[in-house]
C-alpha cells in the first residue's frame, strides 16, 4: 500500500516517463532489474512494478536506510508506520533523508500528505493500483493489472494520528518525548496495558478517537459483566422503536412517565425500574432481539449478549459485553451512524442524558469524569459491590477540545471509582489532553512543553509581530474568560510562559495556578516553589527551565524540530510568542527549575 501510494504521489504509472517505474527515486546498481540505465536525475527505469519493489527493498539494506527494512520486518507494521519511518529519518542514527520535501521544518506536513495518499489508496485500491502497476506487457506476472485481482483488506492496527501529536510524556499518561508525529497503536496498547496492570484485578480498557485516527486497547476483547453500562444498548433499541413508529417519546410506559422521562431516569440515575420498563414496555423485543440488533446491525462481536434477567433485580439483566464493543458503539453514537436511527434529535437527547449520568444513582459523577481535567463527558457507569460479578465500569465519550474520543473501562473492582478515574487520566494524556498528575511529566522531560510551544509560538523570530498563532489566541482568550492571568494581551511574556506551563500539564500550579500576576509576582512564586539554578551556558539548562526578572521572562525549550531557537518568549508591546533571541547568561535574569 505504501509503495502504491508513493507511485501515486511521486511517479505515476509505469508509462509516465519512457516506461520508467521508480516512484521512490532510488539509485541502485542492479542491471537485472532495470529496463535501461540511470536517468540524468538519478532515477532508474525498472522493468516492472515487481522489479521496482525488489529494487526498493535492496536499497533498504544499507546502513543509511535500514530503518525501513527494520520497519517492514515487523509483522505488525502498517503502511502508515512505514511512512513514519520514511519521514522522520533524523531519529535513526546514520540514516539519510528520503525526500527533500521531508526536511525540517516541513516533515510534519510531508508526513500527513503521505498519510493522505495512503488513505486514498485504501479507499480505491483496485483502481489506483491498476493504474500504478501499468500494462501487462511490462509486468513479470501477466494479469496483475486485472482489478478483480487487486484487493485490499484492512488488517487493523493503523498508525495513530492526532493533532495533539507528541503532547504526552514518557510516563503512563503520555507518549514519546518531543514527538511531533503520532504513535502506533502498539505504543498505545502498551500504555493501556500498564494502566490496567496498575489498577489490578481484571481490568480491560479500550479507546478510539472519534475520527478513528488513534485507537488502542488492553484486553479489550474480553467479555465482562456490563452492569448498568448496558443501559446505553437498551436506549439504542428504544431509539429504533421510536424511529419505527412503535412508540413515541411521549408514550406513557412507567408510572405515568413518558418514554423520554423513563430513559432519562435510566441513564442519569441508573434507575433499574426505568430500565425494566423500557425493556418490557417499549416494544424493542426480547433480549435475544436486542443482541441480534447489536451484533448484526451495529457490528458488535459475539461477546456482547443482552441478558434475559429482570433489570429490577440486584443482578440486573446479567448482560455481557467487551470494552472494544462499547467503544465501537460509542463512536457510532457520536458520529450519528447507528443503523435504524436517523433523527439527529434522538442522538442528541441520549447524549444529553449521558452527560448527566451519575455514579451513585443521583448526584455524584465519578469515574471517567474525575480523570479528564474538566472536559465534558457523556458516559454510562455500571457498578456492583457484591461478591457476585463485582464491577466498576464506565463507558463514555470524552469531548477533548477538537479531538473527542470514546473510552471504555470495565473492571472487576467492587464500586471503586478512584481506579477508573486514574485510568481515565492516563488515557486522557495518551489522547492529547492536559494531564496534571504527580511526576508526569517530569522536570527533566520537555515532551509536553515542546508540543505546546510549537502550537503556541511562531517558529522564527520576528520583531515587531502582533499577530498571535490562532492556537495561542484561542488558549489566551479561554484563559481570559476563566479569569486567569493574561496580562497585557497576546504579547505578554508572563502570560505566555504561564499558558505553556499550565496547558502542557508540566506545572499545573505555575503562577498560583494561573491566578497570579505579572513577573513581579511570578518570580516570588518561583522562588518559593522551584529551585534556583546557576547557568553559564545552554548546557546547564533543561527544557522547561524559566528565566525571569522584574520586567521579562522566557523559557528554555531545547531542540524542537521545526522550531528555530532554543528559547521561547513574548515581549510586551512588541512581539507575540515565538522563537526567542534571549541571552541565557545575562546577569539580569535568575534561572529556576521545577523541583
Amino acid at each position: 500500500v505504501a509503495l502504491v501510494a508513493f507511485a501515486l504521489g511521486e511517479g505515476g504509472d509505469i508509462n509516465n516517463t519512457s516506461s520508467k517505474f521508480n516512484p521512490l527515486n532510488t539509485g541502485l546498481n542492479a542491471p537485472e532489474l532495470l529496463a535501461g540505465g540511470n536517468a540524468v536525475d538519478g532515477t532508474q527505469a525498472f522493468k516492472s512494478f515487481d522489479a521496482g519493489v525488489e529494487g526498493t527493498a535492496r536499497t533498504m539494506l544499507g546502513s543509511y536506510q535500514n530503518r525501513l527494512a527494520k520497519t517492514l520486518s515487523d509483522e505488525n507494521t502498517t503502511a502508515k508506520d512505514f511512512m513514519k519511518a520514511l519521514t522522520y529519518y533524523g531519529r535513526y542514527k546514520g540514516n539519510k533523508f528520503w525526500a527533500a520535501a521531508s526536511l525540517p521544518p516541513n516533515q510534519d506536513s510531508y508526513y500527513h500528505e503521505r498519510l493522505s495518499l495512503v488513505n486514498t489508496v485504501k479507499k480505491d485500491y483496485a483502481n489506483i493500483a491498476s493504474l500504478v502497476i501499468g500494462t501487462d506487457a511490462l509486468e513479470q506476472q501477466q494479469g496483475t493489472k486485472d482489478k478483480s485481482k487487486l484487493t485490499f483488506a484492512d488488517g487493523g492496527g493503523d498508525l495513530a494520528t492526532t493533532e495533539a501529536e507528541g503532547k504526552a510524556s514518557d510516563c503512563t499518561c503520555g507518549g514519546e518525548e518531543g514527538s511531533s508525529e503520532t504513535e502506533a497503536s502498539s505504543d498505545v496498547n502498551g500504555k493501556l496495558a500498564k494502566l490496567a496492570e496498575e489498577n489490578g484485578g481484571k481490568t480491560t480498557i479500550s479507546v478510539e478517537s472519534i475520527d478513528g485516527k488513534i485507537k488502542g486497547n488492553s484486553d479489550g476483547n474480553s467479555q465482562m459483566p456490563t452492569r448498568s453500562s448496558y443501559k446505553i444498548y437498551t436506549a439504542y433499541a428504544t431509539l429504533r422503536a421510536i424511529e419505527d413508529g412503535k412508540i413515541s417519546w411521549s408514550t406513557k410506559i412507567w408510572n405515568g412517565n413518558s418514554v423520554e422521562k423513563t430513559m432519562e431516569e435510566m441513564i442519569v440515575k441508573s434507575n433499574n425500574d426505568a430500565a425494566e420498563a423500557l425493556r418490557t414496555n417499549s416494544k424493542i423485543g426480547d433480549h435475544s432481539d436486542v443482541t441480534k440488533m447489536l451484533q448484526d446491525d451495529v457490528g458488535l462481536s459475539s461477546k456482547t449478549v443482552m441478558g434475559g434477567g429482570s433489570a429490577s433485580s440486584p443482578a440486573g439483566t446479567n448482560s455481557k459485553s467487551s470494552a472494544n464493543d462499547f467503544v465501537k458503539f460509542l463512536v457510532k453514537l457520536e458520529k450519528k451512524e447507528l443503523i435504524g436511527v436517523k433523527s439527529p434529535g434522538s442522538y442528541d437527547k441520549l447524549i444529553s442524558f449521558m452527560k448527566r449520568a451519575t455514579t451513585d444513582g443521583g448526584a455524584a459523577r465519578a469515574g471517567i469524569v474525575a480523570g479528564v481535567d474538566g472536559a465534558a463527558v457523556a458516559d454510562k457507569p455500571g457498578w456492583a459491590s457484591g461478591s457476585t460479578d463485582p464491577a466498576s465500569n464506565d463507558v463514555g465519550i470524552v469531548y477533548l477540545d477538537g479531538k473527542p474520543y470514546a473510552v471504555a473501562v470495565l473492571t472487576d473492582k467492587p464500586n471503586q471509582w478512584d481506579g477508573v478515574a486514574k485510568i481515565a487520566k492516563g488515557v486522557h494524556g495518551i489522547m492529547g489532553g492536559t494531564v496534571a498528575s504527580e511526576g508526569c511529566p517530569s522536570a527533566s522531560g520537555g515532551g509536553d512543553i515542546s508540543s505546546i510551544v510549537k502550537e503556541y509560538a511562531w517558529p522564527s523570530y520576528s520583531n515587531p509581530n502582533h499577530e498571535p498563532k490562532p492556537e495561542y489566541k484561542k488558549a489566551h482568550d479561554k484563559a481570559a474568560s476563566e479569569g486567569l492571568y493574561v496580562g497585557g494581551g497576546y504579547t505578554d511574556c508572563g502570560a505566555f510562559v504561564s499558558r505553556v506551563m499550565l496547558n502542557s500539564g508540566y506545572e499545573p500550579k505555575y503562577n498560583s495556578s494561573g491566578k497570579g500576576g505579572n513577573t513581579l509576582s511570578q518570580q516570588p512564586w518561583l522562588e518559593a516553589n522551584w529551585q534556583k539554578i546557576s547557568v553559564s551556558s545552554t548546557k546547564d539548562l533543561q527544557p522547561g527551565d524559566v528565566a525571569i526578572n522584574s520586567s521579562h521572562t522566557f523559557m528554555f525549550v531545547g531542540d524542537i524540530e521545526g522550531f528555530n531557537g532554543k528559547f521561547a518568549s513574548a515581549s510586551l508591546g512588541s512581539r507575540v510568542p515565538m522563537a526567542g533571541q534571549d541571552n541565557p547568561t545575562s546577569g539580569a535574569f535568575s534561572w529556576y527549575r521545577k523541583k
